[in-house]
């Protein structure tokens, strides 16, 4: 198996959940450079939702998460979009700095599930 350059985005769904959340942790970058990448993860995600439907929390650990631009924002609300269809609440976890404060600058913490004091961010230069 071949591993995959530390820049491109990549996406692994946890095994260990309790039965009512789903966790997808990302690794590298959410930006326009892996537009293709972005769109299999609103797939993955969609696939997932649709095989579990007892899911009411999915949750993107976004602890290696490396760059974020308006792209990787567009497919977070992508997959908002889709959890909310499943009837799911999107929660967005261990954010590094640089993606809370594009998510304040654009305005979507809120609605993509960023706003919940009591949740971990990770604070990153």
């Amino acid at each position: 198996m071949t591993q995959s350059p530390p820049d491109v985005l990549t996406a692994h769904l946890c095994d260990d959940d309790p039965p009512h959340r789903l966790t997808v942790r990302l690794r590298g970058l959410l930006d326009h450079t892996v537009a293709h990448e972005l769109a299999a993860l609103v797939v993955l995600v969609s696939e997932a939702l649709a095989d579990r439907p007892d899911v009411s929390e999915l949750v993107l650990c976004c602890a290696d998460v490396t760059q974020c631009d308006l792209n990787g924002i567009s497919a977070l609300i992508s997959v908002r979009r889709r959890a909310d269809a499943y009837g799911a609440r999107l929660i967005l976890r261990e954010r590094p700095a640089r993606v809370d404060r594009l998510l304040v600058r654009t305005g979507t913490a809120a609605y993509l599930g960023a706003l919940r004091e009591s949740e971990p961010t990770v604070r990153q230069p």
